[in-house]
Order: structure tokens, then C-alpha cells, then sequence
């Protein structure tokens, strides 16, 4: 994404996409090129949440992904 508002971050030995793997129950998604979706209540306190949708691939799952975000961005 080619936008001031988006970071890029890399993470070569994968930690942050293991830990989603073994803690976040409801991730529908391998720990690459997977998303996870989070509303605007969310908090991180162990963990974070709720999670309203995930998947893998994103490309793969990009229908299931629009349907889930669409009510966040349409209000």
C-alpha cells in the first residue's frame, strides 16, 4: 500500500504470525498472508479482540474479507 497513513513492517522469523496462530482461537488463517480483522471496540490487553473476521489467503478470501468489513466502513 502506497499510502503516509500505512507502515510496513517485516518479520522475517514470523513471530508475530506464530503467536496469532497459538493464541488467537478464532484465526481462520495460517500464519502467512493470512488477515485478521478487528472493529473499532477493540482493545489489546492479553490478547487482542474481538475478532470479527480472519482468513488466509487474503486474496483467496478476499469476498469473505469485503463482507466482513463492509459494515465497518458503511456504518
Amino acid at each position: 500500500m502506497t499510502d503516509r497513513r500505512v507502515v510496513h513492517l517485516w518479520d522475517g522469523p514470523d513471530i508475530a504470525g506464530d503467536w496469532f496462530v497459538a493464541h488467537e482461537p478464532g484465526f481462520q488463517g495460517n500464519n502467512w498472508d493470512a488477515y485478521l480483522l478487528f472493529g473499532p471496540t477493540a482493545t489489546w490487553t492479553t490478547r487482542p479482540g474481538p475478532l470479527i473476521s480472519s482468513g488466509s489467503t487474503v486474496i483467496g478470501q478476499a469476498d469473505t474479507l469485503a463482507l466482513s468489513i463492509a459494515p465497518l466502513i458503511h456504518g
